[in-house]
Parts: C-alpha cells; sequence; structure tokens
C-alpha cells in the first residue's frame, strides 16, 4: 500500500517578515526619517523650553502648569480631529500642520532672540503646538496605513512607535550639548526646520486616486 504525502503548512515556505520590512517603501521611509529628524528635533526643543523657562525665572506653578496646557488640547480636540479627518483631504491637514508648528517655532526662536520671550508666552505655545498635534494625530495614523501594503503595514506601525523612542533619547541628548555652544534660538530654530523636513516629506507622497473614501463616498 502506497503512502500518499500530504503537504502541511510546515512544507510551505515561512513568510518572510522583519521589524523593517516596510523601510523597502521608499515613500515611508522618506516620511520615517523625517520623523526621526523632527521628533528629535521636537524633543531637543521640549528640553530647551524648561531651560528657557527656568532662565526667565519662572515659578514652579508655571513650570507645572506646561503639562497640563500641553495635554488639554488632546481632551477638547480628539474627537473634533477624527471627524475632519474624515471630511477633508488627509494629506493637507498634515501639510498644514507641519506649517502651523513650523511658525510657532521660528515665532518662538525670534522672540528668544528679541528678548520678547516670557512664561507666559511660553505656555501659550506649548498649547498651541498640542493643538497641531490633536489635529494631525488622526491623520498621520491612516496616512500610515495608505503608503504602505497590507504585508509591511504592522513593520510600519511598529517603525512609527521606534521612531518615538529614538526621537526621545536622541532629542534630550542633542538639546544638552547645543544649549551651552548654540543656544535656546538654535534649538528653537531647528525644531521648525525639522518641521519643514516633515512637511517636504509628506508633499512628495502621490495619493493613488481612489484609494480612500469617507462614509458619504467621497475621496479623502
Amino acid at each position: 500500500m502506497e503512502k500518499t504525502s500530504e503537504k502541511t503548512s510546515e512544507d510551505e515556505p515561512a513568510e518572510k517578515t522583519s521589524t523593517w520590512l516596510a523601510l523597502r517603501n521608499a515613500i515611508f521611509r522618506r516620511l520615517w526619517l523625517a520623523m526621526v529628524v523632527s521628533g528629535s528635533c521636537i524633543g531637543a526643543y521640549n528640553t530647551a523650553v524648561y531651560w528657557a523657562l527656568h532662565s526667565l525665572g519662572a515659578n514652579t506653578v508655571l513650570v507645572s502648569l506646561m503639562a497640563t496646557v500641553s495635554a488639554l488640547p488632546y481632551t477638547l480636540f480628539t474627537l473634533p480631529a477624527g471627524a475632519i479627518a474624515d471630511m477633508i483631504d488627509r494629506k493637507k491637514i498634515l501639510l498644514a500642520v507641519q506649517l502651523w508648528h513650523a511658525a510657532l517655532a521660528f515665532a518662538m526662536a525670534i522672540l528668544w532672540m528679541t528678548h520678547l520671550l516670557n512664561p507666559y508666552i511660553i505656555l501659550a505655545s506649548a498649547f498651541l503646538f498640542s493643538v497641531g498635534f490633536a489635529f494631525g494625530s488622526p491623520a498621520h495614523s491612516s496616512v500610515i496605513a495608505e503608503m504602505v501594503s497590507a504585508e509591511e503595514l504592522g513593520s510600519a506601525y511598529t517603525l512609527a512607535g521606534l521612531q518615538m523612542d529614538v526621537s526621545g533619547i536622541i532629542g534630550p541628548l542633542l538639546s544638552a550639548l547645543l544649549l551651552p555652544l548654540a543656544g535656546v534660538s538654535f534649538i528653537f530654530g531647528a525644531n521648525g526646520l525639522g518641521f519643514i523636513l516633515m512637511f517636504l516629506a509628506i508633499l512628495q507622497w502621490k495619493r493613488p486616486k481612489g484609494a480612500v473614501k469617507s462614509s458619504t463616498g467621497e475621496l479623502l
């Protein structure tokens, strides 16, 4: 009696997976590298802001309020931001957010150079920065899913999380090195350039027609 051989899942070649798989996608790779640079600049900026508050003689109440005003926009605007991301072209939202952040960063650099910056303006800027992040976050998550294939999606989200960890390490270190050498204005300005880099990376992305539709059937 002859034995009939049956193919099992073990006989099939295992699908190649890797944390770095999404980086083979040139569009996502450009965006990810821009995210690393911009995220590092944001980390350096956040450190420099607290140094600036200390230099300006801010009391402990004002310093502690930084966390409050930074978190408040997420509470206020997360739901509206998600609705807007379903109604408006997400690429346009992200481009507008990068320009908003760049303008704030450059304004902070100019105000520091002209000695017009004070703790209350810094608090207001923290709120305005977070408003931009709150409105950009839903669109950003959706856009990553559009940029990569289904095979690369898991890798893309893993790399997005890794980028935050890497930037969180590099940013404060850069700030510690550059503050004594280049000063606060340089770091504030570099943060603005990081957002411009993000703007250019998103601008180069060409969305395929009909890739995503809203609940009303309109292209986003």
